[in-house]
C-alpha cells in the first residue's frame, strides 16, 4: 500500500473541508468525459464545486443535512448498481452503525473498477460516532468488503489533533 501523501495537483475551488489531497488522488485515477461522483455524507455539499470544476457529475447524499441532493441512508443507497465512477466520503464511516454494510452498498453502486476515496476521524474524543477506525480497522473494513487498497495516508496524528482541540 502506498503510504505517501498524494502530490497536490488539484488547483480548483476550495471546499470548507479541505479536499485538495483527495481530489488530487482521485484525478490520478479518474479520466474521461463521464465521471459520476457520489458524495456520501455530503453535509453542506462543499465538495460540489471542486467536483464540478473538474467536469464531474456530482450527487450529494446525507442522512440529516438539508443541503443534500437526496436524504438517504448509507446502509441502503437508493441507486442502481454501477451508477457511479467514484464515491467520496469525508469523515463519515465512523458515524455509521454498520460500516461493513455501508461499504457493501458503496461497492454495489460503484461501477466495475470504481474508486472510493475518503477520510475518517480517529481518536477525536467528542465525535458522535459508533467507532473510531484505526488504520488497521480501515484495512480490515475495506479488505473484507472486497476493496483493493491502493493508497492510504495520515493527515496528522491523533496527538496533534488532540492538541489542537485543547483542554476537554
Amino acid at each position: 500500500i502506498d503510504l505517501e501523501h498524494p502530490r497536490i495537483v488539484y488547483s480548483g475551488p476550495q471546499a470548507i473541508r479541505n479536499s485538495s489531497a483527495i481530489f488530487s488522488a482521485m484525478m490520478q485515477e479518474l479520466s474521461g468525459p463521464d465521471i459520476r461522483l457520489l458524495d456520501l455524507g455530503c453535509g453542506p455539499k462543499d465538495q460540489k464545486a471542486p467536483a464540478e470544476s473538474l467536469g464531474w457529475k456530482y450527487v450529494g447524499v446525507d442522512y440529516f443535512h438539508n443541503n443534500a441532493d437526496l436524504l438517504a441512508d448509507a446502509h441502503g443507497l437508493p441507486f442502481q448498481s454501477g451508477a457511479f465512477s467514484a464515491v467520496l466520503s469525508y469523515s463519515v464511516l465512523q458515524h455509521l452503525y454498520d460500516p461493513w454494510l455501508a461499504m457493501a452498498e458503496v461497492g454495489r453502486v460503484l461501477e466495475t473498477n470504481g474508486l472510493f476515496c475518503g477520510t475518517v476521524s480517529f481518536g477525536e474524543p467528542f465525535q458522535s460516532s459508533y467507532m473510531h477506525l484505526s488504520p488497521w480497522g480501515l484495512l480490515s473494513l475495506f479488505r473484507t468488503s472486497g476493496f483493493q487498497i491502493q493508497q492510504m495516508w495520515p493527515i496528522y496524528d491523533t496527538l496533534v489533533a488532540l492538541g489542537r482541540i485543547g483542554r476537554y
